[in-house]
């Protein structure tokens, strides 16, 4: 079986393999064993037969970290090798025959798969050509690096090429047919693409002369963090099915995980009104919104890294699984996270106390109040002290005041934020209460809320341009911004 066969066997979401040769280390053991690889829409879980000579031992912990997870190795259908470091256990059964140890089959759920490159996938571009007997190229500062990813049930914004598929026929002779399915954007280290297959969305990276590769770890931040764009921009999480790696050539990494859909949110900042280029441009976009939230992501500093989570707790919690009424509170939450995040990065506060005199006197105000409290108040007097702590720690700037400076800060339209910011005021407190509003107006709400947290991470990330401020607008005009 060939990796690609197992990749379009896995990606029916349906199957079972054999799987021989199988090494797991677990709890400082190396078992062996043979058995199973079922294949369902959910999972990859292996059905292994262990080996009497080297028994399973028992499971040490029942809260798993990161690096208490089992690894394994085999090999698929005799001649498919693979391996997986992050192994976690399921159902053991024991049973009895006429053999006086008994016969244990463990189930174990693997995350992915890691396929080993065999062959011409494990050959550099210069021994490729050798092997055929062509004259070897110029060798470059840096290898030639090439990513492709597939997000399964992702859907596609941003489109400005095509397919075009030529049929000959004898009878009906030659046919030629065109499909708007692909999106291309161009740039000095590297291009990329989107493209549409079915119901997939295939995502590619070609690198150039610039790119600058340094290692494979490297190579694999960089396109994580298109991935991570792509993710923002479409409002999915970026968790591809299957991710292909090739450096210089040779394929370093064949990765594969259970089929499931991407998990995707209503509120992405883009649709496709906004990210369909009417005709052709074979040429490819520069500076996309893609591409700066690429940009964005590539630099490893803390403001990328937690804007880069935040986005994945908004994605999740809006997610189609989540119940409507549920969606409101925990985006509410994170809407606050956002606006004191970006308002502590890009350092407001000092600004915001110059324009209005009104916070320093609050301070003021404050230290002394409290001051006066805690004299006031005996050991005995809990009222007092309960009120000077309270004073002591509220703060001068309010969810209200950080929201607004960040809004002055980015040059953005004040009355159409306080709009979203309204929205975040007014379901905030009562849902923490139990009251609901009626499922379209929470979507309502919802929309402005997440609109709101979108259009300050773009800004941030130095995006200008036309983006779908709330996803149910009362008006066109609502619904789509220039920012």
């Amino acid at each position: 079986m060939t990796a690609d066969e197992f990749a379009a066997l896995v990606c029916s979401r349906s199957g079972k393999v054999r799987v021989t040769r199988v090494l797991l280390h677990a709890e400082g053991s190396q078992i062996r064993g043979h058995g199973l690889l079922e294949i369902t829409h959910k999972r990859l879980a292996l059905h292994l037969e262990v080996n009497p000579k080297t028994p399973m031992p028992k499971r040490q912990k029942n809260i798993w970290k990161a690096e208490d997870f089992w690894s394994l190795s085999g090999t698929i259908e005799g001649d498919l090798r693979f391996s997986c470091n992050r192994v976690s256990t399921g159902q053991r059964t024991d049973h009895w025959k006429t053999r006086k140890a008994p016969q244990t089959i463990q189930v174990l759920h693997l995350s992915h798969l890691e396929l080993q490159t065999a062959g011409w996938d494990k050959l550099t571009t210069a021994k490729k050509r050798k092997a055929i007997g062509l004259a070897p190229e110029h060798r470059t500062k840096f290898p030639k690096v090439v990513f492709e990813a597939v997000l399964i049930g992702c859907p596609q914004i941003f489109v400005n090429a095509g397919t075009d598929t030529t049929i000959q026929n004898d009878f009906l002779e030659k046919r030629t047919s065109s499909s708007a399915d692909t999106f291309v954007d161009r740039a000095d280290d590297y291009d990329f693409g989107l493209i549409k297959n079915g119901e997939d969305l295939h995502v590619h990276l070609r690198s150039k002369r610039r790119f600058c590769s340094k290692n494979e770890e490297d190579d694999r931040r960089r396109f994580r963090a298109l991935l991570d764009a792509v993710g923002f921009t479409h409002g999915v999480d970026p968790w591809p099915f299957r991710l292909s790696h090739c450096r210089d050539g040779r394929k370093v990494l064949d990765q594969i995980q259970a089929p499931r859909n991407v998990t995707s949110s209503p509120h992405a900042p883009f649709d496709q009104s906004l990210g369909l280029t009417v005709g052709r441009h074979k040429r490819g976009a520069r500076n996309s919104p893609v591409r700066i939230a690429a940009r964005f992501f590539e630099n490893q500093n803390a403001i990328s890294a937690k804007i880069s989570h935040l986005l994945f707790l908004c994605r999740a919690s809006t997610a189609d699984s989540v119940d409507l009424r549920v969606r409101t509170l925990p985006l509410c939450s994170l809407f606050e996270g956002i606006v004191n995040l970006l308002f502590d990065h890009l350092k407001l506060e000092a600004e915001l106390r110059a324009k209005d005199a009104q916070f320093d006197a609050y301070i003021r105000y404050q230290d002394r109040l409290c001051l006066r409290l805690k004299k006031l108040a005996a050991r005995s007097n809990v009222p007092l002290q309960r009120l000077a702590g309270s004073l002591e720690h509220a703060t001068a700037f309010r969810t209200k005041d950080k929201f607004r400076a960040l809004c002055d800060h980015f040059g953005l339209n004040q009355k159409e934020m306080d709009r979203c910011f309204e929205s975040w005021a007014k379901r905030r407190n009562p849902l923490s209460h139990g009251e609901w509003d009626s499922d379209i107006e929470d979507f309502i709400h919802q929309s402005r809320i997440a609109g709101a947290i979108n259009i300050l991470v773009l800004k941030v990330m130095g995006y200008s341009g036309r983006v779908r401020a709330v996803t149910l607008g009362e008006s066109a005009a609502e619904t789509y911004r220039s920012i």
